[in-house]
């Protein structure tokens, strides 16, 4: 998203001002025209209807609207361009320094309220310049959540789409892998012969292997519970020891085989590990995953 919420400082604004009293719509033009740093462009209309005709048109950077307008009042007036969708802060003028009038114009929308009394190129030009920056940093910040919102909605459909394909591979995977853990038990079980103390330690090492890569494949069937906060996550004790001997031991006959000589060394007083586990299969994982090196399976 490029966009920023920096408003821009107004230096020429256009400005529509409805109000039943033309000698107020004078004084008005006369405050504007005295306005420092800012050049304006009024247009007054004393008539409701031919002021809401001509705003509808756009192009306005504020609208001056009066209180009392004959047999409307100015909220009547702000009600009816709220429901023609008018985007365009809103100031209302008022003969009343009724504080319980302007905090009922406030709390309607309206973008500030000035007081007659107090009405001069100074009070002006802060409320109108005040109010059109608050205008565009509420139209930037919409944008910004429309924008944020599509991305969420985008970033969803991608989810289900990663989903949609994982679900089914992994599905596919556990299937032959199954059959391996269970082929290699009936191996070990010495039901297709004698079984060698050699041939034994690497049958037990891919039967781990098996059982690690199905515990792989359930945490992926499982990761769609993390978004339902249903995947329970308990944070235990372990011997990193252990762990780094069931590594070491994982690898070593292909080290040997290779000529590679491995073993695993646990520094003082770092044989404890915390981690956090939510299936018991989990313990050794990380382990398995620090001898599975390129530099041993590849070398010459």
């Amino acid at each position: 998203m490029e966009n920023s919420l920096r408003a821009e400082v107004a230096t020429h604004v256009v400005v529509l001002a409805i109000d039943d009293g033309p000698d107020d719509l004078a004084i008005l033009g006369r405050h504007l025209e005295h306005l420092v740093g800012v050049s304006s462009e009024l247009h007054g209309f004393t008539n409701v209807d031919a002021g809401l005709a001509e705003l509808s048109q756009g192009g306005y950077d504020i609208v001056l609207l009066d209180y009392e307008l004959g047999a409307r009042s100015g909220f009547d007036v702000f009600d009816e361009l709220q429901l023609r969708g008018v985007e365009v802060p809103i100031i209302l003028v008022t003969d009343r320094g009724d504080e319980e009038v302007a905090a009922q114009a406030l709390r309607a929308g309206f973008a500030d309220y000035i007081s007659k009394s107090v009405l001069g190129p100074k009070s002006l030009r802060r409320a109108i310049l005040a109010a059109i920056e608050t205008f565009q940093l509420r139209r930037s910040l919409a944008r910004y959540h429309e924008d944020l919102e599509r991305t969420v909605r985008e970033l969803n459909s991608r989810n289900k789409e990663i989903e949609s394909f994982y679900h089914p591979l992994a599905h596919e995977l556990k299937t032959p892998l199954t059959a391996i853990e269970a082929f290699v038990s009936i191996v070990l079980d010495g039901l297709q012969g004698p079984v060698t103390g050699d041939q034994r330690e690497s049958l037990e090492i891919a039967q781990t292997s098996c059982k690690h890569m199905v515990t792989c494949i359930h945490d992926i069937l499982d990761s769609s519970r993390l978004d339902t906060g249903k995947l329970a996550m308990q944070r235990e004790e372990g011997s990193l020891g252990d762990v780094v001997e069931a590594a070491v031991q994982k690898t070593l006959p292909v080290a040997r085989e290779k000529g590679i000589r491995l073993a695993g060394v646990v520094e003082a007083g770092c044989d404890t590990a915390y981690a956090a586990f939510y299936r018991d299969t989990a313990a050794g994982m990380a382990g398995f995953n620090l001898t599975d090196s390129h530099e041993i399976l590849f070398a010459p």
